[in-house]
């Protein structure tokens, strides 16, 4: 029977090795990633286009709906969404007035 010590070695080397195949993992998986091309032949205009969300839209619909789309569209939709909900949410705190002590 192994000793106390020799098993928490053990356990500690287990553990740093691991820490160190997974570190080497996500770094390969890093180098492996293609950069964007640069100059004006990389720019696409469909990710250049506007993005409107449909009319009809359920909740059903939306995850076909964003699949459609690459990443660029994707970003640009929630970007103007965040932007009108944070005007909607600034346009109703003016329309409240102050409030607490301001208040009175």
């Amino acid at each position: 029977m192994r000793s106390y010590r020799s098993t928490v070695c053990m356990v500690f080397a287990i553990g740093i090795f691991w820490v160190l195949m997974t570190a080497a993992g996500s770094i390969a998986d890093a180098q492996m990633m293609p950069l964007p091309k640069k100059g004006s032949a990389a720019k696409s205009t469909e990710g250049n286009a506007a993005v409107e969300l449909p009319a009809d839209l359920d909740p059903q619909k939306v995850d076909s709906f964003i699949a459609s789309m690459d990443d660029k569209q994707v970003r640009r939709l929630l970007i103007q969404e965040l932007k009108k909900q944070a005007d909607q949410e600034t346009a109703r705190t003016a329309e409240k007035g102050p409030t607490g002590l301001a208040g009175f």
